[in-house]
């Protein structure tokens, strides 16, 4: 039991450093303690709620790695029914059978809702990002402006 509470007690002082590291400005440094936390998240006997698993993806495409926020959406998809029988495993208030499977079911409905409406809110963005590239690139200015020969 004290390893699941170190895993938490790690996690959450991860979760605290990627905060710092963030409002700082420096989001690959978050992005990393983020990583780090996720396997102590895994072990730790918190149920996590969507909003702190999701935080690796939100920032990854917050600096431009579309790619690997979509990879970490579909890790938490796919990580869905570990993180629900975790959730339930060991509460002595849910009665084994149909009763704990119904509980997990909605576990898995409710937080699947929520990582693809967080996962569609990220599209959205990297749809807009993608825009405002094009449009400068089209205008001749900003980030991607040619330099004359």
């Amino acid at each position: 039991m004290f390893a699941a509470d170190d895993d938490s007690a790690i996690a959450s002082s991860l979760h605290r450093q990627a905060t710092v590291l963030k409002d700082a400005g420096d989001w690959d440094g978050a992005i990393e303690i983020l990583r780090s936390a996720k396997p102590h998240m895994e072990r730790s006997g918190v149920s996590y709620p969507p909003d702190t698993w999701d935080r690796l993806p939100r920032y990854l495409q917050r600096v431009g790695r579309y790619a690997e926020a979509m990879a970490e959406f579909d890790y938490l998809l796919s990580d869905l029914p570990r993180r629900a029988n975790h959730s339930f495993c060991d509460d002595d208030n849910v009665s084994f059978g149909e009763p704990k499977q119904k509980l997990i079911a909605e576990f898995i409905a409710v937080h699947r809702q929520n990582i693809w409406r967080r996962r569609r809110l990220v599209q959205m963005r990297e749809i807009e990002r993608l825009r405002r590239l094009a449009k400068a690139q089209a205008k001749g200015t900003g980030a991607y402006k040619r330099k004359k020969s």
